[in-house]
Parts: structure tokens; sequence; C-alpha cells
């Protein structure tokens, strides 16, 4: 059987991968800047128009968690219809609940925010 037909399936999907590391990687440097993580290293600045910086966070992480992350959340979302774990539902999980848990510190009740570390992931 020739397998002539998925030949570019490999460099198709690294460079998919590629593109969503690279805009994921710029989605997250302000997500970075304003976050605990940039406090620590001396980037105490304001974000930019007045933005709170758990709405910023918000902005940014749903671009790098919902779509940097989608291929983690779906193979996750396949292996759990299948009753597996792998490591990506190990990934996802991490993603999903840094994220959400973010959301709801950020619109429902006052907390901490963790989008950096969904954004990592």
């Amino acid at each position: 059987m020739k397998h002539d037909g998925h030949a570019d399936h490999g460099r198709g999907m690294v460079r998919d991968f590629l593109q969503r590391l690279i805009v994921s990687i710029i989605l997250s440097i302000p997500i970075v800047l304003f976050s605990p993580v940039g406090r620590f290293v001396g980037l105490s600045g304001a974000p930019p128009f007045g933005i709170p910086s758990g709405v910023l966070g918000f902005l940014f992480a749903t671009g790098v968690v919902w779509w940097g992350g989608l291929p983690f959340i779906s193979a996750a979302s396949r292996a759990l219809r299948r009753c597996e774990a792998n490591m990506m539902t190990l990934i996802a999980v991490g993603i999903l609940v840094s994220y959400v848990y973010s959301v709801a510190s950020t619109f429902i009740f006052k907390g901490e925010v963790f989008y950096d570390a969904a954004a990592y992931l």
C-alpha cells in the first residue's frame, strides 16, 4: 500500500504546531508582563488604557487557550470519550482548570488569577 497521500501530513502538522507556538508566545508576552511573574522580575507597570490586569489576562489568554491549546484539548476530549487518560488529558486539565478558575476570579469573585499558568501550559 502506498502512502503518497500522507507524505506531507507530518510537515503540515509541524507547520501548524509551529504557527500555534509562535502566536501563543506573542499573545503570552503581555500576560507575563502584567502578571505576578512580571512583578517578581521588576516589571511593575500598569496595563495600558487603565484595563485591569485580570481583564487583560483574560483577553490574551483566551486566544492562547482556545486556539493555541486546541490540539491538546481536542486530543484530551477524544481520549476521555474512549475512557482513557493520557498526557494530553493531563495538559488539557491543567490548562482548563487554571483558565476557568481565572475567568471566575476575574468576573464572578475576587481572587488570584492564573492566566499566566494557562498560557505557559
